[in-house]
């Protein structure tokens, strides 16, 4: 894979913004969502950053919600969590602008690329379920029940469904739930759960050049922000692969020198055993040089055809 094909997945000059968590994952969204808001502040102080170029903002919906949808033959129901984001964040995954920012029902959705993934690898391939691609959900037809729930109770009755259409699927929006245009998020807060708090779940910060990002997310993190880029990504995952490797060198070198010891040990048990067989040799004339020739002749084709066996069955295998 080329550089260019990975920075259209993962954008060199892209940072996400995050409040820091002291408990970070699903809980945080119910049990932390003061801490994890951003406010305006925060995009004021962010935005005085040398070499920032554009600041965009995500939003959550305030309470609960579910959706409903057929797929496969069957209809199901599940709560969901629901976002709202800006045009720029995800107008690479729509077929035009002006379904994102003339939003109308049925309302576009943006849907994380690695719920299909997930999908297909821990639930379909397991249970001999089809699998599913982007072509099956595209412009499929979803009704969305905000402030209800499937999990918790609490007369939470269902409303009228709003419809929702799916636009697209993304790398760069929330994995925890379905995205939409901001100002419809905006929108159902006013009217279903009380306004908005006037904060923000993300930040996307855009920088001027791909050079810059790492230097960029340095002085955001000194302001107490969590954030996470390409770059650091990539530093941690070549941070684990060269641990792996170490572990891995360390752990060949120790069978190396435990298969060494075996063999040792059964060829001066086996020289023990032999002890008749080696006098009769020399008895007949052959010197030490010989017997140790022969002996270390017959470790070498034992150990060569183990050696041969043993790719052959890695192959295989």
């Amino acid at each position: 894979t080329s550089l260019n094909e990975i920075a259209k997945r993962n954008a060199l000059n892209e940072i996400t913004v995050r409040a820091k968590t002291k408990n970070p994952g699903l809980a945080a969204f119910f049990t932390e969502k003061n801490d994890k808001k951003i406010s305006q502040t925060s995009v004021d102080e962010i935005s005085k950053i040398k070499g920032i170029k554009n600041i965009y903002k995500e939003i959550q919906f305030n309470d609960f919600s579910s959706i409903e949808v057929d797929l496969l033959g069957f209809s199901m129901i599940t709560d969901v969590l629901v976002f709202g984001a800006q045009l720029e964040i995800v107008e690479n995954e729509l077929p035009n602008k002006e379904i994102w920012t003339n939003a109308k029902e049925p309302y576009p959705i943006i849907m994380p690329r690695k719920i299909i993934d997930s999908y297909n690898i821990l639930i379909a391939t397991p249970q001999n379920l089809p699998t599913v691609g982007e072509k099956d959900l595209k412009g499929k037809k979803i009704n969305y029940y905000p402030n209800h729930s499937t999990f918790f109770g609490g007369g939470m009755e269902k409303q009228e469904p709003i419809e929702l259409e799916v636009a697209g699927f993304s790398d760069k929006v929330n994995l925890l739930g379905i995205t939409l245009p901001y100002q419809v998020v905006e929108e159902f807060n006013d009217k279903y759960s009380g306004g908005n708090s006037g904060s923000y779940l993300d930040l996307f910060v855009i920088t001027d050049a791909p050079e810059n990002t790492t230097a960029i997310a340095k002085e955001i993190e000194k302001l107490g922000y969590s954030t996470e880029y390409y770059q650091k990504d990539m530093e941690e995952i070549s941070g684990k692969l060269a641990r792996l490797s170490i572990s891995l060198a360390i752990i060949s070198f120790i069978i190396l020198l435990l298969s060494g010891i075996t063999i040792v040990s059964n060829f001066l048990a086996s020289i023990i055993e032999r002890r008749r067989e080696i006098g009769l040799l020399r008895a007949i004339g052959a010197s030490k040089f010989h017997i140790k020739k022969i002996i270390l002749l017959e470790a070498g084709i034992i150990g060569l055809t183990g050696s041969i066996i043993g790719v052959i069955i890695g192959l295989v295998s």
